[in-house]
């Protein structure tokens, strides 16, 4: 894996028979290679730091609501309510669906990059196992 001077990522792909047969030999062209950009792997290696955010976003938002609890359950008058019941309510519930949110996109691309390794992984012992059978015939 080598890195550009436009901060892209070269990364070796599972050679094609094209290019394989053209050049006469195994290993990839140019044209085979898969260029990734620097951004989108610290994207991915701060994924955890993504959920972290999250749940921090999440605690704040149960805190919110809690806070707006408190606040309420000592007025008996419900005109006296609604304002701590709109602002600390739908402000905390708010703050809870903008956690899960970033949770839920970090998780995911965490998965997907994980996919791609494995489908890179699954692709490579597909050419060795093809390579072992026409080298058998």
């Amino acid at each position: 894996m080598t890195e550009t001077a436009d901060h892209t990522m070269v990364v070796p792909a599972v050679p094609s028979t094209a290019s394989t047969a053209a050049t006469g030999s195994p290993g990839p062209t140019d044209s085979d290679r898969l260029r990734i950009t620097t951004g989108s792997w610290r994207q991915l290696t701060e994924g955890s730091a993504a959920v972290w955010l999250g749940l921090v976003i999440v605690t704040a938002g149960f805190l919110v609501i809690m806070r707006a609890w408190v606040k309420v359950a000592g007025l008996l008058d419900v005109a006296l309510q609604m304002p701590y019941l709109i602002s600390g309510g739908l402000i905390g519930i708010g703050l809870i669906i903008v956690g899960v949110a970033f949770v839920d996109v970090a998780v995911r691309r965490r998965d997907a990059a994980e996919r791609r390794d494995q489908i890179s992984e699954l692709r490579e012992l597909l050419v060795e196992l093809r390579r072992g059978l026409e080298d058998d015939q």
